[in-house]
């Protein structure tokens, strides 16, 4: 009898623990890192230290400056920026350490068109839509894609 009382002692103890740990769950993201380059719309030469952010839909002028997927391009005027999604694939933690599934994200969807949104000389911010180059698109590394989106000529349009 006692022997039984331990037994369903214990097993009140491991249930109760299991009850309090619980599962989690991982929510977690696609990245797409978008490369490019912007130039001036009128003289064609780069733009550098120009403000760049990438987007699934248009951001327009109303972006603030401290969000935190702007990038600033270089002396060249390429820029490299991420646009991260919300939740988009996940995994389980039992007892909030141990992973049941895998960790590692699936494939991101290839997009056909993104936006970007560049800022002018005076300033100010256009968003651009881009068509994805053909074979633009490479799989860097797991729940990740990075995106060539080509030259953006700020005030004009992207040249192929």
């Amino acid at each position: 009898m006692r022997k039984n009382l331990i037994g369903l002692s214990l097993f009140m103890s491991a249930a109760a623990v299991l009850c309090l740990a619980g599962c989690a769950v991982v929510d977690c993201a696609f990245v797409y890192h978008v490369g490019g380059r912007v130039v001036n719309g009128d003289t064609g030469e780069p733009l550098e230290g120009t403000l760049v952010a990438a987007s699934k839909e248009e951001l327009g002028p109303a972006m603030p400056p401290d969000w935190p997927g702007w990038a600033r391009s270089d002396s060249l005027g390429r820029f490299s920026a991420d646009y991260v999604t919300g939740p988009a694939w996940g995994y389980s933690l039992l007892f909030g350490f141990i992973p049941l599934g895998s960790k590692t994200g699936p494939v991101p969807p290839p997009l056909d068109t993104f936006f970007i949104t560049a800022e002018d000389a005076s300033g100010v911010l256009h968003s651009y839509e881009v068509a994805t180059p053909p074979g633009g698109q490479m799989r860097t590394a797991p729940a990740e894609r990075w995106i060539e989106s080509g030259e953006l000529s700020v005030g004009g349009v992207i040249e192929e």
